[in-house]
């Protein structure tokens, strides 16, 4: 393969890969299996197949209708507004119905009895895998025929076009979800005399008639806008491509910081209409979590990953000395504040002891008079000669 093939083949799949990136990690509670999306991407890459026979079938019909072939080009149209109409068919319904729908059927049924699918955002996140595995192996067949000019363009138009057509299905899909779980809460209180007099159902039909249907037409305008060859159609396609880059990044943002359990939702939703089912529904042990009092919940995760207050100076007592003791460690490591001047005791002479060495090396200061005593006679002795030397002033000589 070409170092060319190679660039190719990653301006291909780089916006792809960037949108999964995104929408996974917009996907905050209660993440999906990976094993889960990565099947889901690699469905959406075989999807291509049924597609591409469908769109061929169907694009037959629709030149022979019009007497011609219209990739030949052998196609002429006797006025404007038949050239419309023709794109109208086209783009509708032989390109945008076909590859929703084949996105749809494969995502449905993948994902609809899956356990993992209990959120509201879900929806959004199958979705978008489906149809950028889809767009992912459509973008590889039109840059390898087109080359690399083909793959930047697609890289800001195509493939978050799919992107943004696989939100506005997703949210629909997810919005049927919750319903049906609402409806399902609706006729078993029926089913327990909760209810007497059932109001109309929660309407699941009509959000998965609009989980294929809104995107179909999103998909055809924007197909019908970029195959018609006018300046006022393709400033009308820029301005829509620009508006659903706005809406589906913003609704993406908002079903992410508002996702919760679509148990809850939908449990929300029947009680708003049966507020009198309050006390049955908190006895259903799927539910019975939802109406646990706020401070048993606060003080229930405290307990197991804390300590209470009053039992804080436990873990004290183990990890470091109490207040009370902090003076026994210093009895080990270091002496007491009463015990420093051992150690002076044999290593220097204390304080009061440097006068010993001197008695040995100098006589005191108080016996220097010693010495003249052996030496010299005393000063009171010299007297005493004379008088055994000399006769007494009273002698009679």
């Amino acid at each position: 393969m070409s170092v060319t093939s190679i660039i190719m083949a990653v301006l291909a799949l780089l916006p792809a890969a960037g949108l999964l990136f995104y929408i996974y990690k917009m996907d905050r509670f209660d993440k999906e299996p990976i094993g889960l999306l990565i099947g889901l991407f690699f469905l959406g890459v075989g999807s291509v197949i049924p597609a591409i026979i469908l769109e061929l079938l169907a694009g037959g019909v629709l030149n022979v209708l019009f007497g011609g072939s219209f990739d030949s080009d052998a196609i002429f149209f006797s006025s404007t507004g038949s050239q419309y109409f023709y794109e109208f068919l086209n783009n509708f319904f032989c390109i945008a119905l076909i590859e929703e729908a084949c996105k749809w059927i494969f995502m449905f049924l993948i994902t609809f009895k899956n356990k993992n699918f209990n959120c509201l955002f879900d929806g959004v996140v199958y979705s978008v895998f489906v149809s950028l595995g889809f767009a992912a192996a459509e973008n590889i067949l039109y840059v390898f025929q087109n080359g690399i000019g083909t793959a930047l363009l697609r890289m800001v138009t195509a493939v978050p076009g799919h992107c943004f057509f696989a939100v506005l299905m997703g949210y629909y899909y997810s919005l049927w979800h919750i319903r049906r779980k609402a409806g399902t809460l609706e006729r078993r209180l029926r089913q327990n005399n909760i209810i007497s007099v059932s109001k109309p159902g929660f309407g699941a039909a009509l959000p998965l008639v609009l989980s294929i249907a809104v995107p179909t037409f999103a998909h055809g305008f924007y197909d019908f806008c970029a195959s018609v060859d006018s300046w006022f159609f393709m400033i009308i396609f820029f301005l829509f491509l620009g508006f659903l880059y706005f809406l589906c990044f913003r609704n993406v943002h908002k079903l992410s910081k508002a996702d919760n359990l679509s148990s809850f939702i939908s449990m929300d939703m029947v009680l708003k209409r049966y507020p009198q089912a309050t006390k049955f529904v908190s006895t259903l042990p799927e539910y019975a979590q939802y109406f646990i009092p706020p401070t048993t919940q606060q003080q229930t995760p405290q307990q197991w990953n804390q300590p209470p207050m009053n039992q804080q100076q436990a873990p004290q007592q183990w990890n470091q000395p109490p207040m009370n003791q902090p003076q026994n460690p210093p009895q080990w490591n270091q002496p007491p504040m009463n015990q420093p001047q051992n150690p002076p005791q044999w290593n220097q002479p204390p304080m009061n002891q440097p006068q010993n060495p001197p008695q040995w090396n100098q006589p005191p200061m108080n016996q220097p008079q010693n010495p003249p005593q052996w030496n010299q006679p005393p000063m009171n002795q010299p007297q005493n000669p004379p008088q055994w030397d000399q006769n007494n002033n009273n002698d009679p000589y």
